[in-house]
């Protein structure tokens, strides 16, 4: 996998984290983390991503970041659970990232 593939990850979980910060802060925060999500997979794929890379390497990223929050932020969680559960299915479903 290139470089330029991983610091789009990168660059896209910086954002979702941000916009998960902000909803745990009451923000109001819509289908964002879809969009993020889809963004970074679009941008991955237009790189030379396959779908199976785009979930090893945003998706995971996502899922650890996930795993190490605390219960107790919901919102925060809910923006990362969002965002991963989209990525989950546009690679597991096979859908094309690239036409979106």
């Amino acid at each position: 996998m290139s470089a330029t593939i991983e610091q789009i990850a990168k660059c896209y979980l910086v954002l979702l984290t941000s916009l998960a910060s902000s909803a745990e802060r009451g923000e109001p925060i819509g289908d964002l983390p879809q969009v993020i999500a889809n963004l970074c997979a679009k941008r991955m794929y237009e790189a030379g991503a396959n779908e199976l890379e785009i979930e090893d390497h945003f998706g995971a990223r996502i899922k650890t970041y996930l795993d190490r929050t605390p219960e107790c932020k919901k919102r925060y969680r809910s923006v990362l659970e969002t965002a991963h559960l989209h990525i989950l299915i546009c690679t597991t479903l096979g859908q094309k990232i690239k036409r979106k």
